[in-house]
């Protein structure tokens, strides 16, 4: 063999090694640009997890501040329509007491109340009435000072005995009523 076909097998070869070569950097280059690809996809998609979450997350926190805000709201409004009828009940109720204070029967029950006074103090040294009710009590005590007092909106009477009272007044009996009205309601608009 000359030395021409010689070098051209070995050029041939070198050639069929660097293809050989060139075939296999090809290819562990696209092995490479492929996970380098699934990486970045992984990445990606992780990434968009992420925001998607944190995007629920904020769009829950949202609902509960505004159903807060809502459910608060129509509490208010619950509330303000509780009072208003309230308010409308126990006017209706001074309307009849003031009624009732101008009848004949209502003397009656100031006596009583009097007596009742007796019954529990044992004797009765001052009964505060209001100021209508002075000289009305006066006609029936002896010996009991009878003075107006300012908390008596309404009537009725307070017996005093030494530092011991005994309040007979429908003021009272209507913020006892109204206690018990607020503690006792049908629905707890707190919870």
């Amino acid at each position: 063999m000359d030395n021409n076909n010689k070098l051209d097998k070995l050029k041939e070869s070198i050639i069929d090694d660097a293809n050989e070569k060139g075939v296999e950097i090809d290819e562990k280059t696209d092995s490479k640009k492929i996970q380098a690809l699934e990486k970045a996809e992984e990445n990606i998609l992780e990434e968009a997890y992420q925001l998607i979450q944190n995007e629920v997350s904020d769009i829950k926190s949202e609902i509960g501040r505004e159903i807060s805000l809502l459910t608060m709201e129509s509490r208010k409004e619950v509330l303000a329509e509780r009072e208003y009828y309230v308010e409308n009940v126990f006017s209706e109720v001074k309307k009849q007491l003031n009624k009732y204070i101008k009848s004949e029967e209502y003397v009656q029950y100031l006596k009583k109340c009097y007596q009742d006074g007796l019954k529990t103090l044992g004797k009765i040294t001052r009964i505060c009435v209001s100021r209508p009710d002075v000289e009305l009590v006066r006609k029936f005590v002896d010996n009991v000072e009878v003075k107006q007092d300012l908390r008596i909106v309404v009537g009725g009477l307070i017996a005093e005995n030494d530092g011991l009272i005994a309040d007979y007044t429908f003021d009272k009996k209507l913020r006892a009523e109204r206690e018990k009205f607020n503690t006792n309601t049908i629905f707890n608009v707190t919870d």
